[in-house]
């Protein structure tokens, strides 16, 4: 397995995944699959450097993809990133998650971030578990904050500061 930046050529792996996400699961909160013109844009507002989209490449294509993105748009959170870990149905399991999130913290110290969120659906324990493994606390529990598949979605927020002892 290769960790690596995405390109665009990248884009029909990253979106089977989230689509099939989107579409199937709620670990995506959106409701509509991302198609068309829509995957550009999507790529474009991920493009920036401070904010890497890296891909987990085997053999096969895509495993799955991993983001960090701004937490608020406000300027005082300008050093804190939040995160996304996506892999593919047929590849959880075989730490291909583990493996993009450490490539993701990594790139997030690089580029002076410090401190990461994530958000997962709170009853996602594979997810608990990868971020309890990577050293994020769990720092409480939105409730009923989603609403999909006719029903409401607790989020869990987790958070990892990147410089310790600060």
């Amino acid at each position: 397995m290769k960790i690596r930046h995405a390109t665009r050529n990248d884009l029909d792996g990253i979106f089977e995944i989230l689509n099939q996400e989107i579409v199937g699961g709620v670990n995506a909160w959106d409701v509509v699959p991302v198609e068309g013109e829509r995957r550009n844009l999507w790529f474009e507002r991920h493009s920036d450097p401070r904010y890497p989209l890296l891909v987990a490449e085997v053999a096969t294509g895509i495993a799955g993809w991993a983001r960090l993105s701004r937490w608020a748009p406000h300027d005082a959170y300008e050093r804190t990133a939040e995160l996304s870990v996506f892999v593919h149905m047929g590849h959880r399991g075989r730490g291909v998650g583990s493996s993009l999130l450490s490539h993701l913290i990594a790139d997030a110290r690089r580029q002076g971030h410090h401190v990461l969120i994530a958000r997962t659906e709170a009853s996602n324990e594979a997810s608990r578990r990868l971020h309890l493994g990577s050293g994020f606390r769990s720092v409480g529990v939105m409730h009923e904050v989603g609403y999909k598949f006719g029903r409401f979605l607790d989020a869990e927020l987790f958070e990892l500061p990147l410089e310790p002892g600060r």
